[in-house]
């Protein structure tokens, strides 16, 4: 019996659900989604199937020891992900670190999955995050080779999604531990099918590893291109400097270079000597330079009360902020189609998109997969003029610390960081771009492709967890 009484939800509930091991008795952890995913198991097995659990296919389960990390330069540590980061693309560590154990190191082929905050998110080591040190918020589990591709695929499944999530514990944040994941049952299919099941999720992620190691060749092309060095805080003469208080460090402006702007940020040392070096590039024979807005016609649609549903017939999929930066989006909501400003929201391949609420200046570009999806208000839409300069280059600019570093100049907000509702701000962005075309269009196109192999291994994985999904269910 289940009954629905306001907010309350009254339900009766099998023993043999309970979990006595845990002496778990949360009303939250037998909902009804959860009774159906333990019913389907029981069902898979009533036909002759046989459940294991996930310690049936494991070599080894653990998850690092709370510790504090010593943080450092790029120069001096080694580059650290927290799990969020684990999922971006393109990767870009915010934190180097000395002085760790070993075992927030990562191998090859192993799965990594959080345990901390959203819990159950999987990804699987390949051959760009094993360079990496790995937050200790996510389990690492070891899976022989023939076998975790099917386990990432059954990991990633809406019934193992749910039972995950009914361990879950803690108030504020919620957590799992590593014997939840290794007590998670798990259907044995023949051998022959979870092979298939296997090949495929490992046939995705080798197109998932090309296409981060094709984004990193272009990113270093780039750099080598430009040939500029950043400039950081050690490289700023003390003479320009006054001092330092309660550890803010403190120089002298001169108030006709003030340009209506009072924060500190916007008149950073380090952000006018890169500014000042990015404009003398601009001057070299092999390069043009141009502002943002000669390239790219700039739009940020208007605000909008947000309508949202699951009916796929009346909506679209609607990216967030968050989104365009992940690997493969999760989480992904869908938008009612019928709202006024639905056509300003939608957004066309080959348009790039960059944040300019909250997290600040992230960039994607709008691949075949997304086309005709709808984007926040909160993402700056940018579409290249005429063929003025390949997508994939102006992408990657943006990307680059050239760029990035023009952007963390023109934020402002105190709570929430900001560069401009309609996007002002950055139309004088300094872009260089090479004066060969050819060298401009092979940096470019790597990265096109490399957002497209990222769609193919999406398709891929989607499908093959789909796939499995449904045979659960029928």
């Amino acid at each position: 019996m289940h009954i629905k009484d306001g907010n309350m939800e009254v339900f009766d509930l099998n023993t043999k659900y309970l979990n006595h091991e845990d002496l778990n008795f949360m009303a939250s952890h037998y909902k009804q989604d959860v009774l159906f995913a333990n019913q389907t198991l029981d069902k898979l097995n009533d036909k002759g199937l046989e459940i294991k659990s996930i310690s049936d296919f494991q070599q080894n389960i653990s998850v690092p020891g709370r510790l504090k990390l010593i943080e450092t330069t790029n120069k001096v540590g080694n580059p650290y992900l927290s799990p969020k980061d684990t999922f971006l693309f393109p990767i870009s560590p915010k934190k180097f670190v000395i002085g760790y154990p070993d075992d927030l190191n990562v191998e090859e082929k192993q799965l990594l999955i959080t345990c901390s905050g959203s819990t159950g998110r999987t990804v699987l080591v390949n051959k760009i995050l094993k360079n990496y040190v790995i937050s200790n918020d996510m389990i690492r589990l070891d899976i022989n080779e023939d076998k975790v591709g099917y386990v990432f695929a059954y990991l990633n499944t809406n019934i193992a999604q749910i039972l995950i999530h009914s361990k879950e514990y803690g108030s504020t944040i919620k957590h799992i531990n590593a014997e939840h994941i290794s007590d998670l049952p798990i259907p044995h299919y023949a051998d022959a099918f979870e092979k298939q099941i296997n090949d495929s999720i490992l046939e995705a992620h080798k197109i998932r590893e090309s296409a981060h190691l094709l984004l990193n060749e272009a990113i270093n092309e780039l750099y080598s291109l430009i040939d500029m060095p950043i400039v950081d805080d050690e490289d700023i003469v003390e003479e320009e400097l006054i001092g330092e208080y309660e550890d803010n460090r403190c120089f002298i402006l001169n108030s006709k270079e003030l340009n209506a702007r009072f924060d500190g940020s916007f008149h950073n040392p380090v952000s006018r000597e890169n500014y000042k070096n990015i404009k003398n590039k601009g001057q070299d024979d092999k390069f043009n330079i141009f502002n943002l807005e000669d390239l790219a016609d700039i739009f940020v649609p208007p605000r909008f009360k947000r309508v949202y549903t699951t009916d796929k017939s009346n909506s679209v999929p609607f990216l967030q902020g968050s989104h365009i930066i992940q690997i493969k989006p999760q989480g992904i909501r869908r938008l009612y189609d019928k709202i006024k400003i639905i056509d300003d929201l939608i957004v066309k391949e080959g348009m790039i998109l960059l944040t300019g609420s909250g997290t600040v200046g992230k960039v994607s570009l709008v691949s075949e997969n997304w086309n005709n999806w709808a984007a926040s208000n909160h993402i700056i839409r940018l579409v290249i003029q005429d063929q003025k300069i390949n997508q994939g280059y102006l992408l990657l600019f943006l990307l680059s610390d050239y760029a990035q570093l023009q952007i963390d100049h023109l934020v402002y907000g105190s709570n929430v960081d900001e560069i401009g509702e309609a996007g002002e701000l950055i139309h004088n962005i300094k872009i260089l771009v090479p004066k060969d075309k050819e060298i401009e269009n092979k940096i470019g196109n790597k990265v096109i492709e490399a957002y497209s192999l990222r769609d193919k291994a999406n398709v891929i994985e989607n499908e093959t967890i789909s796939r499995l999904q449904s045979l659960m269910l029928l």
